[in-house]
């Protein structure tokens, strides 16, 4: 069950309750809380009568956003239940660790940069123009307030047209522009020469992009995305590592930022067993079967699964899954590995 928080035109403060199953998603109903009082309790009194209506044996996980009203209600009716799990917005927590990598003063002044950028070129009917000109088309990623990570494709954005930029403002036809020496235009020739800047630019990518690869992933409705996340993570603070060649003075300030939100909020039990239980990243090379993932599985167990005898089936059926032995080693099943949902 998912709970999806909004303000419609006329600023009224919605929640949004969709169901997801194997058949798709499906919206349940909306509830209009612009006169509520959005307390952890009031908040439970509304989530508790949604899991009432879908009835808590058909409920594996309840989602809804990061605020703290929201995860409180959240985790008081998942602990009174004791048969699933409450997890804030996966999107969301990603986003909030882009949020926090931009407070940081080096990035913040770069974005801002690129804006100021952005916002010349696109202001200036002949500038933006030109551009298009020497980019062939190409569009710089205008920033947005909604996400960092629209910021961090700005930045990638210039970054790919450099070279295109660097041109167009060398050209004869940036010389003919009337107002090519004002303040304003100097001010951004200058930046687009700047050595440092494009720097920083590439540093902020090498931080970021892995995370935002992580957002698109759990933002997609291609697949369900909670069986790769896990890995996902894992391998965008590898990257993050490698980008920084592997010193740590550089790259542990960011991992700290991102496992404050990883493992204070966003990691569950739920995301180490669908980890576990996903063929495609169980039977890799890479696949790491630590303590976590362990404690995750058998957790998973002992919440989801309530009937003794089926929690020793499935403690029975795990040695032939981790082997791929019985019906796990026929060779539909291997080649459906890959191929079907997990």
């Amino acid at each position: 069950v998912m709970a999806d928080g909004w303000t419609d035109i006329k600023n009224r403060t919605l929640v949004n309750f969709l169901v997801y199953c194997p058949l798709g998603t499906m919206f349940l109903k909306s509830v209009d809380l612009s006169d509520t009082p959005k307390t952890a309790d009031v908040l439970f009194g509304i989530f508790d009568k949604v899991i009432e209506e879908v009835g808590p044996e058909n409920v594996v996980q309840f989602i809804t956003d990061n605020a703290a009203n929201y995860k409180a209600a959240g985790e008081m009716f998942a602990a009174r239940y004791g048969t699933f799990y409450w997890s804030p917005c996966a999107a969301h927590c990603v986003n909030l660790m882009l949020q926090d990598l931009s407070e940081r003063d080096d990035m913040k002044l770069t974005v801002h940069i690129c804006q100021e950028i952005t916002k010349f070129i696109y202001n200036h009917a002949y500038v933006l123009n030109l551009m298009r000109k020497f980019t062939n088309g190409a569009e710089l990623i205008r920033p947005a307030q909604t996400r960092f990570a629209t910021n961090v494709l700005t930045v990638q954005g210039i970054v790919k047209q450099r070279s295109s930029l660097r041109q167009m403002f060398s050209s004869d036809d940036w010389a003919a522009y009337p107002h090519a020496y004002k303040r304003k235009a100097t001010t951004v020739v200058d930046t687009i020469f700047d050595v440092d800047f494009w720097e920083s630019c590439v540093h902020l990518l090498k931080i970021c992009v892995p995370l935002v690869k992580v957002l698109k992933l759990v933002d997609s409705e291609d697949r369900p995305s909670i069986g790769y996340l896990y890995e996902s993570m894992d391998r965008a603070k590898e990257a993050i590592r490698d980008n920084m060649k592997g010193k740590k003075k550089l790259y542990m300030p960011i991992w700290k930022i991102i496992d404050e939100r990883w493992s204070g909020q966003l990691h569950r039990p739920l995301h180490a067993a669908a980890y576990y239980l996903n063929p495609a990243i169980r039977y890799l090379p890479t696949f790491k079967k630590d303590r976590e993932v362990e404690y995750g599985m058998l957790d998973c167990i002992d919440v989801l699964v309530s009937d003794s005898k089926e929690q020793d089936a499935i403690h029975m059926s795990i040695n032939k899954y981790d082997t791929a032995s019985g019906t796990m080693a026929r060779d539909t099943a291997v080649r459906c590995r890959t191929t079907m949902r997990p």
